[in-house]
């Protein structure tokens, strides 16, 4: 009955030394024993004070630490030297679970003595450090960082003052030219994510000595906070930084963290071919477009839509009373004609929330219906409907409420367009070509052939559009592909392409080493060398769901894009590319929302040789 009663005693008795590499987690856990309806039952006050040989008491007693007993019973643990390395790594291991405002004060000591031990302590406590945001050790970090001669421990070091948002901005200015490739990337990425008044400026000068990679990462770096996106929008409106820097990643974070600002006013009308526009509804009965369009014979409709959540028959892309309503009812595109006909033509696909979404619908000559999602056919119509439609208004539903949301790319053809043509096309705009034979009708998003807007519709410039490209832009994809096809077919070093693949292993796993934050690249030769190109040339073409950006919005103004790992009722836990799992409390959170693009960045090849491109290659095809 003592022991129950005194948990912490326990924990500073000889003999919790010798149960710890035994059965300590068994033996603690029994401090929960008792009657189980009582309000001081130690099981409340002290659950589960258990080990690394059981790492569940362990955590469990952490994420009780308000409770006294607790916290005495863990500082306790944390102060024996046989067993304070253990239960450090444990609690590091299952910090995303745990509160490091609670946990971080009873790990500052064991990190500084940590900081001072061989190479395995002074690892542990630098991920101690960043870990648990430990801002009190910050100049003992800087002292390591400046007196380590490894470069792993180094990159480390800054990867952890990176997370502190640390002002060192000389010493990452000073690495950022280190021999050491992650010591740099990392140092970048301290700089940009410094809380320091002249950390913008350092980062913005060092761009010209940096390849277009690095360029991006500092840029993005840069745009997720506010200091740091009003430092990159006056340097291109003061035509210090060409604006083919910003990309849309980029821009996109630069529209959130500057707001409604004169800043991004400026920017929007110097970025015009980031910021584009799109067709807004606004969910009220008025959110139409009057364009009065009529579907006779064969034709092809065609459009790119994003939705806000609470999908259903109110949120429409054309109709007209009495004839049909193109509606997303049961989150399912599907074309309704009033009775006797019903529904027609139904997707099988729910459509996501707050993700673009292309959709094209084709009737043939004898009145067959077909609907693709994204270029691939999905459903065909449950019988010909060869009837016309006429007077149509995009986004017109039944229902007194309307569409919320967005539309752009809006085509109507006065052909039935072939499944190849949909596909070869649909990420394509026509905006500032000629129209080709058969297009009847053609929005890009902002144009005037609207016709009159409701009262809930109208035009915004936005970064939050479709994944579309030009012909020019087309074309030179094209040749670009052309060109990487016929260095991976002459082939190259394998040994050399290994070594450049850590650039890869930033973020994917390749045969158990690397990240988890892309798809496993172990067996990515089974694709065959084009699906190798075309996958890095362009990530986000085909896109597996689990594998987009997760973006969170703070309420102080940062973005932060990550892969999403899980969440509890408190916070999210997410990812970053070169970064530990953080847990980012949700009550800091403004918005969180999936994006239809990965992390990964796009003209990876772009900055490399033609014989680093077919080294990668030829590496990367051997992986099968």
């Amino acid at each position: 009955m003592y022991l129950e009663r005194q948990p912490a005693a326990v924990a500073h008795a000889p003999a919790a030394d010798r149960l710890w590499s035994f059965r300590r987690g068994e033996a603690f856990r029994h401090l929960g024993l008792g009657a189980e309806g009582r309000r001081d039952h130690p099981r409340r006050r002290a659950p589960h004070v258990g080990a690394c040989s059981d790492q569940r008491g362990t955590i469990q007693s952490a994420q009780s630490i308000s409770v006294p007993a607790c916290a005495d019973a863990l500082r306790a643990l944390l102060r024996k030297p046989a067993v304070r390395a253990e239960v450090a790594e444990g609690l590091l291991a299952a910090r995303t679970k745990l509160d490091p405002a609670k946990v971080g004060p009873l790990l500052a000591d064991v990190a500084k003595e940590l900081l001072t031990g061989d190479a395995k302590s002074r690892a542990l406590a630098v991920a101690l450090i960043g870990g648990f945001q430990l801002a009190a050790l910050e100049p003992d970090l800087v002292a390591f960082a400046q007196a380590t001669q490894e470069p792993a421990a180094l990159a480390a070091s800054l990867q952890a003052l990176r997370d502190l948002r640390s002002a060192e901005v000389a010493l990452f200015v000073e690495l950022a030219a280190s021999p050491d490739a992650g010591v740099v990337d990392q140092a970048l990425a301290a700089l940009a994510a410094s809380r320091s008044p002249q950390a913008p400026a350092a980062a913005l000068g060092l761009l010209p000595k940096l390849d277009v990679l690095r360029r991006r990462a500092v840029l993005g770096g840069l745009s997720s906070a506010k200091e740091g996106a009003r430092a990159v929008a006056a340097a291109i409106l003061a035509k210090t930084l060409a604006k083919e820097e910003i990309d849309g990643p980029t821009a996109e974070k630069l529209a959130l963290t500057l707001g409604e600002s004169p800043e991004l006013q400026s920017l929007m009308a110097e970025l015009g071919a980031v910021f584009r526009p799109v067709l807004q509804l606004d969910g009220s009965d008025g959110a139409v477009a009057e364009t009065k369009l009529d579907l006779k014979g064969p034709f092809t409709l065609e459009f790119w839509v994003r939705l806000a959540p609470g999908i259903d028959n109110n949120d429409g892309v054309l109709g007209a009373p009495g004839q049909l309503d193109l509606n997303f009812s049961g989150s399912l595109l599907r074309l309704y004609v009033f009775p006797p006909l019903g529904d027609v033509l139904v997707a099988k696909k729910p459509i996501t929330p707050e993700l673009w979404m292309h959709y094209a619908i084709t009737r043939d000559a004898k009145g067959e219906l077909r609907l693709y999602g994204n270029g691939e056919l999905e459903s065909v119509g449950r019988f010909p409907v060869p009837k016309d439609f006429l007077g149509c208004d995009v986004a017109w539903t039944v229902p007194k409420r309307g569409t919320q949301g967005a539309l752009a790319e809006y085509r109507v053809w006065s052909v039935a367009r072939s499944a190849k043509e949909i596909r070869d096309n649909f990420t394509r705009t026509f905006a500032g070509e000629d129209r080709p034979a058969g297009l009847t009708f053609f929005n890009a998003g902002g144009d005037a052939s609207w016709a009159k807007l409701g009262k809930g519709a109208k035009v915004v410039r936005t970064t939050d559009v479709p994944p579309l490209i030009t012909k020019a832009q087309f074309d030179v994809l094209a040749r670009k592909q052309a060109h990487y096809m016929a260095l991976g077919h002459k082939g190259g070093n394998v040994a050399q392409g290994k070594a450049l693949a850590a650039i890869c292993q930033t973020c994917h796993t390749i045969n158990g080493q690397g990240g988890l934050i892309g798809p496993n690249l172990s067996g990515a030769g089974a694709m065959g060398l084009e699906g190798v190109v075309r996958n890095v040339m362009d990530p986000n073409a085909a896109m597996e769901a689990a594998y987009r950006v997760f973006r969170l919005e703070l309420v102080n103004g940062e973005v932060l894009d990550s892969f999403y790992v899980t969440e509890d009722a408190k916070a999210y836990v997410i990812r970053q590319p070169g970064s530990e799992e953080i847990r980012v409390p949700k009550d800091k959170v403004r918005s969180a929302r999936y994006l239809r693009r990965s992390l990964m960045p796009e003209g990876l090849l772009d900055a490399m040789s033609d014989q680093q491109v077919a080294d990668l290659l030829a590496y990367l095809m051997t992986l099968k």
